[in-house]
């Protein structure tokens, strides 16, 4: 790591050690991710009647509420997915908890993992798994791009981290700001209703609730990438404005 990130003279120990740290995890989430999406494709998706084609499927997205709702079968594959995108998400939020207190954006990263923990236990709880699982995967294949930009960002390789920040800002604009509201958090609010009554439904509220969180969040963290680029066109410089980790120094002084 230390010969790839060489250590600038701005940074002080402390936040090159705190880089040299984002580095490594983030050459761990790429991999995760990357490997988690295609699993998820392959053996769970793929051939899913839910999975629509706007998401590389063949299915529809109504039947995440029909198929013998809420009683519908999930299989050994799926269950194991899902307890493992659980266990995933559990675990970060606990690190995070327990080493990485000091990080600036601790309150949207605990947020995000807080919101995304309870959907996955409440959804499965309550038999949203079939829709959860297109919530996992939009989130997933997005995170690809983004983690590979964070392996780069403060290496020399400027033009490499600018080619990965615009396949993010294309993977997020595509599967977080237009397929997650306009079919999934659709096909949770509307969809569901059209196949079966709201009060059989039992948590649409705070699921659909949850699921606008997790919206919001997006769109901040979308205009955060947006300065980025921003950022690299103007000063030819690139930077994590997400977890501007020199910040810790400031607040230090504070």
């Amino acid at each position: 790591a230390r010969v790839f990130l060489v250590k600038k003279g701005k940074w002080s120990d402390e936040v090159y050690e705190a880089k040299l740290h984002r580095f490594g995890s983030a050459i761990f989430k790429a991999v995760w991710f990357g490997s988690f999406s295609l699993y998820t494709y392959a053996v769970v998706l793929k051939d899913a009647s839910w999975f629509p084609p706007i998401l590389g499927g063949t299915g529809d997205s109504k039947n995440c509420w029909s198929e013998g709702y809420p009683f519908q079968l999930l299989t050994e594959e799926f269950r194991f997915y899902y307890c493992l995108a659980t266990g995933y998400h559990a675990s970060e939020l606990l690190f995070q908890l327990a080493f990485e207190r000091d990080r600036p954006d601790l309150a949207e990263m605990l947020l995000h993992h807080m919101t995304t923990l309870f959907l996955l236990v409440f959804s499965y709880m309550m038999n949203f798994a079939r829709v959860g699982s297109l919530v996992l995967f939009v989130h997933d294949v997005s995170d690809v791009p983004t983690y590979l930009a964070k392996i780069f960002v403060d290496s020399k390789y400027k033009v490499v981290t600018f080619v990965c920040l615009l396949m993010m800002l294309a993977s997020w604009g595509y599967l977080r700001l237009y397929v997650f509201p306009m079919y999934i958090i659709n096909s949770t609010m509307f969809e569901s209703v059209e196949v079966l009554r709201r009060e059989d439904i039992i948590g649409w509220y705070f699921f659909n609730g949850m699921l606008c969180i997790l919206c919001v969040l997006h769109v901040y963290w979308y205009s955060m990438f947006i300065k980025m680029g921003y950022h690299y066109v103007a000063k030819g410089e690139t930077k994590d404005m997400q977890a501007n980790l020199q910040a810790m120094e400031k607040n230090k002084a504070q």
